[in-house]
């Protein structure tokens, strides 16, 4: 009975820590407080078992503990180094680059906040004039009934400014980035969906991918919305695919879509599209939507309105968030595994992608309409010539392969192939979002490609 007691005593302290480490490591099911219990009763049930521990067994117990978490840094140090999928570094962008857009943009660049041209634009041109939305601005909202989708609709838009001057569009009876003259009076039209770089940011409309595809003749809807991930797509497809049918979709996937899909498939509203096949808020003509869409935009200019007066907090501000500042920085991240997490947990991620893939395939085949994945890459790894082991590359390629869908690489197709010091002729000058150079070779790829 003593030899029972002892192995049922140390098989649960084992189970406690090797829960310990599956719950800090690899358990993403996003229910914080539920994570922080389950932590904390791991640790005091392994302390207490500690303490039950003879010496021998104590030591035992230190050493493997010790060479485990030497172990799990030096896994973290490596993926760090080598393997996790990084976003743009802005700051470690060349002075070369930096200076090359200044000089191209120093003559013309607007400074102006974005809340201060809004001001402007409101009191002096358009009193009606209203701002792009962000879905973060609903993930806010819990409470919400149903999720909105895309901006205020028919209205002067303004949307960001990044090259100098503030776009502007006029949104279309929706919300996005159209004129309503493509709606329902083009026979089978190209569809475009995707993020920020779809919308158009930060260009006026003649100046994004589709205004360039309409101008070569190629009439193309734009369902693009700046913020949305692979989950907010598949459900603008949903709702507001055209009841006259698409020539082709085009769905561009950019290199923070994994991130975005993470936060959505959390969102109540936003997972019934995956459970549910026939799932859809009918969004069309929401009245519901369009009001919060309304109340969602006045509570975000009261938002700049409460930014400008804690300026004057600056000091203050600095000294509550320094100590945030220096729990992520590079070595705090290390110490926390927090490339490790996140690589396992983009891996995760990149399974539920994989799985709306298929959805917005078998989609695409019951509206009868040919679907293209299109890779946009970021500055950073366009700035990777050499580099032949791009994380999402080789998953779009993976994914697109198994699933027999067509697959647009436009790193593969241009940027690999021109000289590294001119791919910044594409980029604005914060080397977020591409400027007009680069939308319109965006548009000439995918004219040319769908010749082919």
């Amino acid at each position: 009975m003593k030899n029972f007691f002892k192995f049922a005593h140390i098989s649960l302290l084992l189970i406690s820590i090797l829960a310990l480490i599956y719950v800090s490591l690899f358990d993403y099911s996003h229910n914080d407080d539920l994570k922080k219990i389950l932590i904390l009763i791991a640790i005091i049930f392994i302390l207490l078992s500690i303490f039950f521990l003879n010496e021998n067994k104590r030591t035992q117990l230190r050493v493997s503990l010790f060479f485990t978490v030497i172990s799990l840094l030096f896994v973290e140090i490596i993926t760090y180094k080598f393997f996790e999928p990084k976003l743009v570094n802005y700051n470690n962008i060349s002075l070369d680059f930096k200076n090359e857009q200044k000089e191209l943009n120093s003559n013309f660049f607007d400074y102006r906040t974005k809340k201060e041209y809004f001001d402007y634009h409101k009191n002096n041109v358009n009193k009606n004039v209203v701002i792009s939305l962000h879905p973060s601005l609903y993930f806010k909202m819990n409470e919400l009934e149903i999720f909105p989708l895309g901006g205020i609709k028919d209205r002067e838009t303004i949307h960001c400014n990044e090259n100098g001057y503030f776009s502007i569009y006029e949104s279309d009876k929706y919300g996005f980035n159209n004129s309503n003259k493509i709606w329902g009076k083009v026979k089978k039209p190209y569809l475009l969906l995707g993020d920020s770089f779809v919308q158009g940011s930060c260009v006026n409309e003649s100046n994004t991918i589709s205004g360039f595809l309409n101008k070569m003749d190629l009439a193309t809807i734009n369902l693009g919305w700046n913020g949305s991930g692979p989950l907010i797509q598949y459900a603008i497809l949903k709702e507001f695919f055209p009841k006259k049918g698409i020539k082709k979709i085009f769905w561009f996937f950019y290199e923070n879509d994994f991130y975005d899909l993470e936060r959505e498939l959390n969102n109540k509203n936003l997972v019934k599209y995956v459970v549910n096949e026939k799932f859809v808020q009918n969004l069309k003509n929401n009245k519901m939507s369009d009001k919060i869409k309304i109340q969602i935009f006045n509570s975000k200019i009261n938002a700049y309105k409460r930014d400008k007066q804690s300026l004057n907090q600056s000091e203050q501000h600095f000294k509550k968030n320094f100590f945030i500042y220096i729990v992520n920085t590079d070595i705090f991240k290390i110490i926390k595994f927090y490339h490790l997490r996140n690589l396992i947990q983009k891996l995760s991620i990149y399974k539920e992608y994989e799985n709306i893939v298929k959805k917005v395939k078998v989609f695409s085949i019951k509206k009868n309409t040919e679907l293209f994945i299109v890779y946009i890459p970021s500055f950073h790894s366009t700035l990777k010539k050499k580099n032949n082991n791009n994380f999402y590359e080789k998953k779009l390629q993976k994914i697109t392969k198994k699933q027999q869908i067509n697959f647009i690489n436009t790193n593969e197709i241009f940027f690999k192939k021109i000289p590294k010091e001119d791919t910044v002729k594409y980029f604005s000058p914060k080397y977020v979002h591409y400027n007009e150079i680069g939308y319109k070779k965006i548009a000439d790829i995918i004219a040319n490609q769908t010749k082919n």
